[in-house]
């Protein structure tokens, strides 16, 4: 942050174990609290990429600081009306959302790991509040240093609007008939067949990969014209595509069984989905919590953490259990072989031909000799 910027604070929520009075053992609590941060102020940013939908809905994004931004919306729905900066920041201070049928577009409300329901922050005190016998640990640091870096999401304008850091639009299929602009928020978009909206010529190469015998229809379009502002984020799209959340919980199960030589590839592919998809191995293995969004704040894997995760996921899949004797426990692991290769298919593919030549290779995973025969 270079230029003029606003200081003021926001309402998170964070984690605690202490002990309550009158009990001997600790428990985990939810506490709120604010913490200071800085929003840069600019000037009014020009329109970076322009795109109407197949329905002709215009989106307009601007650009500055080589990303793409979107104004705030006083909505639940992708596309509403802008809020006013002053009304924006004042929900964030109180621990609000910008609308007011619930919070769930304030990123400052999930810069930590779960997800508060509707309400849920609204009951919710300060520490001191608390009746507590001692304090244990707290992750009120952590949490005033997600804020922070979230924080530089976020920009002020000079016309009164709060902007944040948006993904941009990218191409993709509703059907396996259509290749369409889709207008994305601040979510990282799912699923193989996504590509910026810069490589249109690569969706449609994958698309006809895909699909050789059947028509493509186009539908859509976008005008980009400050190409340098468009992030690039269709390597980790993929990624999280290939290391599914379906399949955690399995992997959690099955590395426990594996042999000592498969162990590390275990230990590697489960950091590398916490990696890449932003949240705890624990949370991505529940069958409740599995399907949450990573937290707005979540710091996104590198070039080579991406490779290192895909590589580790494979490798772990087509190794496992490695050289246990449990006929049961083999057959346990084939099937859930099979299902991961027709489910994570088409993503390796689209990895392996679009997007690992574009990424460094890394050195904390062996080499891959042979790659599942993804048959999706």
């Amino acid at each position: 942050m270079t230029g003029p910027s606003l200081r003021t604070t926001v309402a998170v929520p964070y984690e605690a174990n202490a002990v309550p009075k009158g009990a001997r053992n600790s428990r985990s609590f939810v506490f709120r609290a604010s913490v200071p941060i800085e929003i840069e102020i600019v000037r009014n940013p020009a329109t970076a990429v322009l795109c109407r939908d197949e329905r002709a809905r215009e989106t307009v994004y601007l650009g500055h600081d080589a990303s793409l931004w979107l104004p705030v919306a006083a909505s639940p729905n992708f596309g509403g009306h802008a809020i006013a900066a002053e009304d924006a920041l004042r929900r964030l201070t109180r621990g609000l959302g910008f609308c007011d049928g619930g919070h769930y577009d304030n990123p400052f409300l999930h810069v930590a790991d779960g997800r508060l329901k509707p309400g849920d922050f609204a009951a919710i005190g300060p520490i001191e509040d608390a009746a507590l016998r001692s304090v244990e640990s707290t992750g009120l640091a952590a949490a005033g240093a997600a804020a922070r870096r979230l924080a530089r999401d976020f920009l002020l304008t000079e016309d009164g609007r709060l902007l944040r850091r948006s993904v941009g639009p990218f191409w993709g299929q509703y059907t396996q008939d259509d290749l369409s602009i889709i207008p994305f928020d601040f979510k990282m978009p799912s699923g193989p067949d996504m590509f910026a909206c810069t490589r249109v010529a690569e969706a449609m190469e994958f698309r006809a990969r895909e699909h050789p015998r059947r028509s493509m229809n186009r539908r859509g379009m976008v005008d980009i014209l400050e190409p340098g502002c468009v992030p690039d984020h269709d390597a980790h799209v993929a990624a999280r595509s290939v290391l599914r959340t379906e399949c955690a919980a399995w992997m959690a199960d099955v590395a426990p069984l594996a042999s000592a030589s498969v162990a590390l590839l275990a230990e590697q592919a489960q950091r590398g989905y916490e990696r890449v998809h932003g949240r705890r191995i624990a949370d991505l293995s529940h069958k409740d919590r599995r399907t949450l969004p990573a937290p707005a704040s979540a710091v996104p894997p590198t070039p080579e953490q991406i490779v290192e995760a895909v590589d580790a996921m494979r490798l772990f899949v087509t190794e496992m259990p490695g050289s246990h004797e449990d006929e049961e426990i083999l057959g346990v692991c084939d099937n859930w072989r099979s299902v991961y290769e027709d489910l994570a298919g088409r993503a390796i593919r689209r990895f392996d031909a679009f997007e690992r030549h574009r990424l460094p290779d890394p050195e904390g995973v062996p080499q891959i000799d042979s790659a599942p025969s993804a048959s999706a």
